[in-house]
């Protein structure tokens, strides 16, 4: 952890983002951290445990791309990356903070919830006129990895497939959704 300690300033978090694919590592980070000694690393987890609850996407911004309506609830991979938010960056960050403080992010986790549903093909949840309906998960609201089809309503839908299906049962979990909900 000595060489992840290098990015911290006084108990507070001094990398440089264009290190990183920052929402990955910071939530990946703290839980190292957490799992090598959280006493000694208390004054990192408690910057990073900001850090992540800070820059959840809280609001719209019609002029940056990777910040629109469908991105409420999640978090973007870094200031610099010009790369939209996405399940799985959501994924780490819910695991993280639930393993960390699981009480003290219910905000957060309840922020986060209407993002995975948008990313769920399930239309009765998600609100998408995109959704396939099969109760998969695609990789973000509005776009997906694999592969896409034109719909009777003349959307594009975007199939669902296993890792992202993964990350969004994941996320519900961390944000204390019941399994059988």
């Amino acid at each position: 952890c000595a060489f992840l300690r290098q990015f911290f300033r006084k108990g507070e978090l001094a990398m440089d983002q264009r290190w990183f694919y920052t929402w990955y590592e910071a939530p990946l980070v703290m839980l190292a951290f957490w799992h090598t000694d959280r006493r000694e690393y208390a004054p990192e987890i408690a910057a990073l445990f900001r850090y992540l609850h800070n820059t959840q996407i809280i609001a719209a911004d019609k002029s940056n791309p990777r910040r629109r309506e469908w991105h409420i609830g999640s978090w973007e991979y870094s200031s610099v990356a010009q790369i939209p938010p996405d399940i799985s960056v959501t994924a780490f960050i819910l695991d993280a903070l639930a393993v960390v403080d699981s009480a003290g992010s219910q905000e957060v986790m309840e922020r986060a919830i209407p993002y995975v549903q948008r990313c769920q093909n399930r239309k009765a949840s998600s609100g998408m006129k995109n959704s396939l309906d099969d109760g998969g998960f695609k990789h973000e609201p509005v776009a997906g990895k694999a592969a896409s089809l034109l719909l009777e309503n003349g959307e594009y839908g975007f199939l669902s497939y296993g890792s992202v299906t993964c990350d969004g049962i994941r996320c519900y979990l961390s944000a204390g959704v019941r399994p059988d909900d």
